[in-house]
């Protein structure tokens, strides 16, 4: 993790002569909370700005097998909210959160049952589903968190998921950065996963446009599955369509209480900072964050390719 994280430095400074001449490993300091948190601070007094990053070492290479597409699920999800941000009255949503919990789950194995099904029973859980949902939309706020960091000044506030690592991150004010502290240590702290159904459908969505419907996409995930057989890497980081229909808020919170744990994550610090100062005060936010045992990631060995491979993908498509 440390290679990457010192990437992400460099990204910083090969725009400035002088401080591209500079080490870069000298220039930032290296520090472990006392629950297995990593930080990284690097001074860069340019401007009054910074740029903050938690990275977790845990992408879709650590999912299980019958939950495909959850660490790229998991990050959605943590849009959306806390006990305290994007909510207008939590104690009274987290009663519909239950109710919404419980008719999907009865949905969803009714559905399994295929064409022995009972539709009229289907109908009307679809009903009280749909229902519930909009009574829920009353209680929430979309969208808040960026609202707040826009009001404040920053840009960039976005997330992404890859094979081996999920990464937030941000530019804002270096007068902000208590803010940032007290937004992101809340969200690993009292993170709510509402409105998961509903994003469900819409990752379902993200996956049509991107690969189903998208012949590079189909191609490229085609590709990986062919180069890596064995290995994880060839399964797609946003899953299956089979996948993603059956992810549940139940196996979020497992991934999240394993991966999220602060001994496999890291805090990056980029800009306008005192050293001192700025670990004084993750160590205020992020230092009670209690650490989680971690599994050995035992990833199954991708035996030595012998001959070639081929894949080739069909796409419907008009001249143009």
């Amino acid at each position: 993790m440390r290679r990457f994280l010192l990437a992400l430095f460099s990204m910083f400074i090969v725009f400035t002569p002088i401080a591209s001449s500079q080490d870069i490993e000298e220039r930032v300091e290296e520090h472990i909370l006392e629950n297995g948190f990593k930080v990284l601070l690097m001074e860069r007094h340019f401007s009054p700005t910074v740029a903050a990053y938690i990275v977790f070492r845990a992408g879709s290479v650590d999912e299980e097998e019958d939950s495909r597409g959850i660490a790229h699920m998991l990050e959605h999800m943590l849009f959306k909210g806390t006990k305290t941000v994007g909510t207008r009255d939590y104690e009274s949503e987290k009663i519909i959160l239950k109710e919404i919990e419980n008719l999907v789950s009865a949905t969803d194995e009714e559905r399994s049952r295929g064409v022995e099904a009972d539709k009229e029973k289907l109908k009307e859980l679809e009903r009280r589903l749909e229902e519930k949902q909009e009574e829920h939309k009353e209680l929430i706020v979309r969208g808040e968190y960026e609202a707040i960091y826009t009001r404040n000044g920053a840009v960039g506030f976005n997330a992404g998921t890859s094979n081996d690592y999920t990464i937030y991150t941000i530019n804002l004010p270096s007068n902000r950065l208590e803010l940032w502290a007290f937004l992101e240590s809340d969200r690993l702290k009292n993170y709510v996963l509402r409105e998961f159904y509903t994003e469900r459908e819409a990752v379902a969505e993200e996956r049509r446009m991107r690969v189903d419907t998208d012949p590079q996409g189909k191609l490229y995930e085609k590709f990986m599955a062919t180069a890596f057989q064995v290995h994880p890497y060839g399964e797609p980081i946003i899953g299956y369509e089979e996948d993603i229909a059956s992810l549940t808020v139940e196996e979020a919170e497992e991934y999240f209480r394993i991966n999220y744990a602060p001994n496999n994550s890291a805090i990056v610090i980029v800009g306008d900072i005192d050293p001192g100062r700025t670990l004084e005060l993750l160590r205020a936010y992020f230092g009670d964050i209690p650490s989680q045992p971690q599994p050995e990631h035992n990833y199954p060995e991708e035996p030595p390719q012998k001959e070639e491979r081929r894949v080739t993908a069909y796409h419907d498509a008009e001249p143009q």
